[in-house]
């Protein structure tokens, strides 16, 4: 068996008016995630300039697809390094490249012995669908997330989505594919980039976890309501978030707020803690998600409980209205108060949560 590796690519660019950064320039160093989005895997997000190694494998692989099936291996080596030798032009921009890495063993017979061409075709149309197949749910997910730091404007341009294929002494190449779309003129922050601290960890974080996490589900609605402009999809998506955090957490945190409640003959409580010990009575698939919001709340902020029940039922209202068309001006809605308490929330399962998957660190490996 021989190895070679897999570069799913997707990049992103940005024409920034006002002296941003050239495609020559980056911002910082390359973010990694190590083992994401699961072990054996790499994410790599170069921010300002596209890297070296792409510009040559994207050039090969239009060198290859341009070049007559009767041409000479020698002759499109040639060409290529004619091509190298080239000056390189200064186009202003700025550019944001994601991929996301897999090393693989194939038959030996797959790999044909020269430096160009030289993996078998029929494998190189299978693994370019599959594995793109794959990436292409991830990126979306990336660049949620990379959104909410960076603003939507570095993302909004997509350039290409590539698979190229890269072995030791050979030249990396990929499938062809169709020209990059024009660039719309950015209106953000002149080519500075906004607050990146914390996102390599969240990342990280987040794409370890099972794609049927709820947590992971939940940390997604949260980055897609922070850039959301629309006031209405704002709304929503907090809501969303909440609901599925909800229903995450309730069962997590049920036995243990059930032994600080005591029994049902025990001291009136705030009428929070009344609501919460209702739904405790109940069996947890038959509570309401009003009682579970109560059984998170006392489990995670057992001092707030009484003020975050209040703004939860406040944002619980808000969308029954919004359902209904009771709501005619969508500045009613409570947008902000849904984002703040989804925040608080979701940072808060999410730090109760790293410590077992530090435990565990194949835990998000399905």
């Amino acid at each position: 068996m021989a190895q070679i590796r897999l570069l799913a690519v997707r990049s992103y660019g940005s024409a920034v008016p006002g002296g941003g950064a050239s495609t020559g320039e980056s911002a910082r160093g390359p973010i990694l995630l190590e083992s994401t989005p699961r072990p054996g895997e790499r994410v790599r997000i170069d921010l300002g300039k596209t890297p070296d190694w792409l510009e040559r494998a994207q050039k090969v692989t239009f060198l290859l697809g341009d070049v007559r099936a009767t041409t000479a291996p020698g002759e499109e080596i040639h060409q290529i390094a004619a091509q190298d030798a080239a000056p390189r032009p200064q186009g202003s921009g700025w550019r944001t490249t994601i991929t996301i890495e897999r090393d693989v063993e194939v038959d030996e017979s797959m790999i044909l012995p020269r430096r160009l061409r030289w993996l078998d075709a029929a494998l190189r149309v299978h693994l370019d669908r599959e594995y793109l197949a794959y990436c292409q749910p991830v990126f979306d997910e990336i660049v949620v997330h990379m959104s909410a730091s960076l603003g939507p404007a570095y993302l909004k341009n997509l350039l290409s989505e590539q698979l190229f294929f890269s072995a030791p002494g050979r030249e990396t190449y990929g499938m062809p594919r169709q020209p990059a779309r024009p660039m719309a003129v950015s209106t953000s922050n002149g080519g500075m980039v906004a607050n990146l601290s914390g996102v390599a960890e969240r990342l990280r974080s987040t794409l370890r976890r099972p794609s049927a996490s709820r947590l992971r589900l939940a940390q997604r609605w949260y980055a897609e309501a922070v850039v959301e402009t629309d006031p209405m999809k704002r709304f929503l998506w907090c809501f969303m978030g909440i609901e599925v955090l909800t229903h995450e957490l309730a069962p997590r945190y049920y036995a243990r707020v059930v032994e600080s409640l005591g029994t049902p003959h025990s001291p009136a409580g705030s009428p929070a803690v009344q609501r919460a010990h209702t739904a405790l009575m109940l069996r947890q698939d038959r509570g309401t998600l009003q009682y579970k919001f109560a059984v998170v709340a006392l489990g995670l902020f057992p001092t707030d409980v009484d003020y975050d029940i209040q703004i939860f039922e406040k944002i619980n209202q808000a969308r029954d209205d919004l359902a209904h068309g009771s709501i005619q001006d969508v500045a009613q809605l409570p947008s902000g108060d849904a984002l703040v308490l989804l925040n608080k929330y979701l940072a808060a399962a999410v730090a109760s949560a790293r410590p077992q998957e530090q435990r565990d660190p194949n835990i998000a490996a399905g």
